[in-house]
Parts: structure tokens; sequence; C-alpha cells
């Protein structure tokens, strides 16, 4: 009777240990690499364009002053005669308070009419565009001026694309700078990493949900 062979132990040993030898030169390589890939990554997600004139300026909701100051500068300089803003839904925490409230507040106190500005209850990029497509259809507007954060700036404007575009609605989409990192710095800050590891993975999200390819969003 013929008896069957196996693979020596050796040869598995031997091929373990050149499997380790080439993660390991992989993640060398990545190292000393990384000051060219890391912010390829970061330059990547910013979707933007030189701010122009339109009937409405619309931040974001979810960054706070940063998005929102760039907002009442361009209303200031005349871009737009009115300034929205989404994310008006009560926090669970605080009923009375939201992003969108303190934005009111803010612009008010920066010279922006109430009367100028107007909140869109929103609570995801999704609802911000179903939002803003139907407010701007109701008030027969056709040119739009959006801001958000630089890492959001590809997933948003590939959102917008996606509702605005069939309405026949134009806008112009601006990526508005963070303080403490940004594309060329953002894996050395908490913050940072956290903001575009959770972009990565909502691409990844409305790519499967929705069919919104973040290489091709219309731009």
């Amino acid at each position: 009777m013929k008896t069957r062979s196996f693979p020596s132990l050796c040869f598995f040993g031997q091929l373990s240990l050149a499997l380790n030898g080439f993660f390991l030169l992989l993640l060398l390589l990545l190292f000393l690499t990384s000051k060219l890939w890391l912010p390829a990554i970061g330059h990547w997600l910013i979707q933007t364009s030189a701010p122009v004139p339109a009937e409405a300026i619309v931040v974001l909701a979810g960054g706070g002053p940063e998005r929102l100051m760039p907002g009442i500068e361009f209303y200031k300089q005349g871009l737009a005669p009115e300034l929205w803003y989404t994310g008006n839904v009560p926090s669970p925490e605080l009923r009375s308070f939201n992003d969108a409230t303190f934005a009111q507040r803010l612009a008010f106190e920066q010279g922006v009419p109430a009367t100028r500005t107007h909140l869109l209850k929103t609570e995801s990029t999704w609802e911000d565009a179903e939002q803003i497509t139907t407010f701007a259809k109701q008030r027969n507007m056709k040119k739009l001026l959006i801001l958000s954060s630089w890492y959001h700036s590809r997933r948003a404007a590939c959102i917008m694309h996606h509702h605005l575009d069939k309405e026949g609605i134009q806008f112009t989409f601006v990526a508005v700078p963070t303080r403490s990192y940004g594309p060329d710095n953002w894996w050395q800050n908490e913050q940072g990493l956290i903001a575009t590891f959770n972009e990565f993975v909502k691409m990844g999200f409305y790519w499967q949900t929705y069919g919104l390819n973040p290489w091709n969003c219309g731009q």
C-alpha cells in the first residue's frame, strides 16, 4: 500500500517566515513613504471651487463656527442675500438648543439679520441634500453656494450632485479649512484621524446604500 505524503513542517515554517518577512517589508515601505500617500489621501477628499455669487449661501451643519464663519463672510461680501444652515433638529440632551440655532444666533451677532437666515430640519448629509433641494425649489432658486469642512467635501458634493443636478439647480461647493489639522497632517491629530477615518466609512456606506461612487460625483 502506498503511503500518502504530506508537506514537511519545515516547508510550512519557511512559508510562514517568508510571509512575515513580506508583511514587515510592506509595513516598512508604507512607513517610509507615508509623507507621500497620507497627504494624498487628505487632498483626495477635497472637492472645492472659488466662491461665486449665488441666490443663497448654504452651510452644512456639523463643523460649528469653522464652517459658519466663512458663510457669514460670504454673506457680508454680497455673494448671496440669504444664509441657510442645516441640522435644525433638537438634541436629546437639550431640546431647546442645537447646532442650527447656535448658528443663527452667531450669524445675528455678526450682522446677518434673522430674516435673512433659514434653518433646515436635517440629521444627515443625505437629508441636507433633500431639504436643500426642496427649499430651493419652493423659492424658485437655481444657484447655490454650499460650504462644508474639507474632509467632508467629497462625499457632501457627491450627495448634492445626486439631488440637485436632476432638478437643474446649480451649486458651487467650497471646502472650508479646519484650524487644528488639514489634508497635509490629518493623521497627526486625534480629531483629524477620526474625521478622516469616519469619512471613508461613510463613503463606503453611501456607495453601498445609494450607489454614490466617490470617484465619480459629477464634478
